[in-house]
């Protein structure tokens, strides 16, 4: 990849980062007005990029290795994923003075099996002591562990977006009739492999045309199609319909994914100019993880008796110094440890 399209992402990531946790900030801890909020009513929609961005990234950096063991691919996302995790965990307990405590839940979000408590059927184990920003992280570990499973099987077959969609849709039938967290994960796999399909077209050196997702698009107009059939009946049956549950919740998710994918086909031109509109977003991305897992503990759980101003300043100065000796600081430290 060149330098210019690794700003892009950089700059995708740190923008979809900031999007978030500023989000969460203004709607949820800060008396603003409605006008003000409405601009950022779409963090579920920027994680939907997380994903893409992940499979992205994940399927790059597989071709790029050379050990491509199991086990050296499980201890590089281990480490990656768990360490902020593990920070995030601590920092909760500190913030919160453990009041919101739940063994059950603790060791739930360390299998990671946690989702939102409400807004999903079937849910295992909510997230944390409230930090909702988790929710994600079950899904991306998942499809971490999938990945080196799947795509060596299926690089080279054709027909390896049908076995992938028809697993997704499955799952997600099943899903609707018997809902459980873990049928979410395959459910869901479809959108992060979009990821994986748009880095191997780039890889290969493929302008990314209908050709390369014509079959992806059309798998997620099913997904889609299902759902809305779902919102209709519930409907129908007199229950209530609300963007942040089910089945709105997931036709947002799919949905936005296939806008993504959409605006990647026709508009090719959007990276490069991404690339150049949210570069200053590019610096902040090698501290995204942390900045989305812990600023619901520090921007919204963490209280002060502070004025306003002084209340947002030392809450930003605390999130951006933890996140910048976590990732930056201590994460290569943890990498050269674990081995």
């Amino acid at each position: 990849m060149t330098v210019q399209k690794n700003l892009g992402l950089e700059s995708i990531r740190g923008f979809a980062s900031v999007y978030v946790a500023l989000g969460h900030w203004i709607i949820l801890a800060n008396p603003a007005s409605k006008f003000l909020k409405l601009p950022f009513l779409f963090g579920q929609e920027a994680v939907i990029i997380f994903f893409i961005l992940s499979g992205y990234v994940i399927q790059l950096s597989w071709e790029n290795t050379k050990n491509k063991t199991f086990k050296n691919y499980f201890i590089k996302r281990f480490r990656r994923i768990y360490f902020p995790f593990l920070v995030s965990i601590i920092l909760t307990l500190i913030v919160t003075s453990a009041s919101h405590f739940s063994f059950w839940e603790l060791i739930g979000n360390l299998l990671m099996l946690q989702d939102f408590k409400m807004g999903k059927p079937g849910n295992i184990v909510g997230t944390f002591s409230g930090n909702f920003a988790l929710w994600s992280l079950s899904y991306e570990w998942w499809f971490y562990m999938m990945f080196p499973l799947m795509y060596p099987l299926l690089k080279s077959n054709r027909n390896r977006l049908i076995y992938i969609g028809l697993m997704s849709i499955a799952a997600l039938v099943l899903y609707i009739f018997k809902p459980n967290h873990m049928l979410l994960i395959p459910a869901y796999f479809i959108i992060w492999w979009a990821g994986v399909e748009l880095a191997w077209a780039q890889q290969n050196k493929q302008l990314i045309k209908w050709q390369q997702t014509r079959s992806l698009m059309g798998i997620l107009c099913v997904i889609l199609a299902i759902l809305f059939g779902v919102a209709f009946f519930q409907w129908k049956q007199g229950l209530a319909i609300n963007a942040g549950f089910y089945p709105v919740l997931f036709i947002r998710h799919f949905g936005f994914a296939l806008v993504i994918l959409g605006v990647v086909t026709f508009f090719p031109k959007v990276k490069s100019l991404s690339a150049k509109l949210l570069k200053p977003f590019s610096y902040v991305s090698p501290i995204s993880y942390s900045l989305y897992i812990f600023h619901v503990i520090l921007l919204i759980q963490f209280k002060t008796s502070l004025p306003f101003l002084m209340d947002a300043g030392l809450k930003l100065l605390l999130l951006f110094v933890l996140c910048y000796v976590t990732e930056i600081k201590l994460q290569p430290l943890v990498n050269r440890l674990v081995k």
